[in-house]
């Protein structure tokens, strides 16, 4: 794929449409929107396979906001990050599909993953480090996006929307295990300084 992007953003140079000192922009733009598109094709491929399409949809956009600026351990490689999305997902949909109907084990999984979340984000990891200012800025971003997930999980659960509660208290609680994981994963390197 990237040397079909690289061919692709040096013919833009060629024919003008871009600078050559843009040209690496362009090249990580493309790279990202190429794996944006295959990460919502896959979560729409996954949700229409068991039959939970709209939770599929639902569950991402409760993770993806938050675990942006939460942090926690990020893979190595792509195809590593992609396979362990995958597997997220699909555990996530089948724990959303035995626990909706619950109420007590979904509000106990929010409580836990909302003060995990609030206490410990952001984490960074080496994979994707973190300046002084970033730690302050994102922990202010995750907090705020949990405070409105929050609250729509508390719409949710007072209008018996319980399959929208779980999708959110689902998400937050997977997102709690990629935390935990960034941390446990950031202690040898702890030791070491």
């Amino acid at each position: 794929m990237d040397k079909i992007l690289g061919r692709l953003t040096q013919k833009m140079v060629d024919h003008g449409t871009i600078d050559k000192a843009d040209e690496s922009i362009y090249l990580f733009g493309l790279h990202q929107g190429i794996m944006l598109f295959l990460n919502i094709i896959t979560t729409i491929i996954i949700g229409a396979l068991f039959n939970m399409l709209w939770e599929s949809i639902f569950l991402m956009a409760a993770y993806i906001p938050v675990r942006s600026y939460a942090g926690g351990y990020h893979a190595r490689t792509e195809l590593r990050c992609y396979m362990i999305s995958v597997f997220l997902l699909m555990v996530m949909l089948w724990m959303v599909h035995i626990l909706h109907e619950n109420i007590y084990i979904l509000l106990a999984m929010f409580l836990l993953a909302a003060c995990t979340i609030y206490r410990l984000s952001p984490i960074a990891d080496e994979n994707k480090p973190l300046d002084e200012l970033e730690v302050v800025v994102y922990r202010k971003r995750a907090r705020i996006l949990l405070g409105i997930e929050g609250i729509l999980f508390v719409f949710f659960i007072a209008f018996h929307f319980n399959i929208a509660a779980s999708c959110i208290a689902v998400a937050l609680f997977g997102l709690t295990f990629m935390l935990w994981i960034g941390v446990v994963k950031e202690i040898p390197l702890l030791i070491k300084d």
